[in-house]
């Protein structure tokens, strides 16, 4: 996994691959759920992209922790809020296929930040994001079901 040093807790400290993978097997081991998913914001001239990797286990009412990668571009390669909403569905989709070459029996769900209503800037992408991600093989949720992304994801790009 290309992870490496890049990720980290929700409190920011930093995660090793072994640690990160540690974590996820043993939450998986418990009958959790993983969940991916990614927001960006644009401010000034920089736009960050905040990508998470969420631990849940709805039998137990257990997990709510969560991982997360920052990264930021010049606006100029994210101008546009459609080329926006593409990347954060591409590094989404990306995460989850490394998390399923490591865990190849777990069902991811990506979550994307993209609208399931209409009049929304968003809403002419979500049947063509969704459709990317289901084409690889993961289950996908929209707003307002995609929480990682519009909720926890969102947290991180400010």
């Amino acid at each position: 996994m290309h992870i490496e040093e890049t990720w980290s807790t929700a409190a920011g400290v930093p995660v090793t691959n072994h640690q990160l993978i540690h974590e996820l097997s043993t939450h998986i081991e418990l009958g959790g759920k993983l969940f991916v998913g990614s927001d960006s914001k644009i401010y000034s001239d920089i736009c960050t992209y905040a990508n998470v990797i969420c631990m849940y286990n709805e039998d137990r009412h257990a997990g709510g922790r969560y991982f997360v990668k920052t990264q930021t571009t010049p606006m100029k390669l994210s101008k546009y809020p459609h080329a926006r909403l593409m990347k954060e569905a591409q590094f989404a989709v990306e995460i989850a296929l490394e998390l399923s070459a490591i865990f190849p029996s777990e069902n991811i769900e990506i979550h994307l930040d993209v609208n399931s209503k209409k009049g929304n800037v968003s809403y002419t992408l979500a049947d063509q994001l969704s459709g990317y991600a289901k084409s690889a093989g993961f289950e996908c949720k929209v707003k307002p079901d995609s929480w990682a992304a519009s909720g926890v994801a969102d947290c991180h790009t400010r």
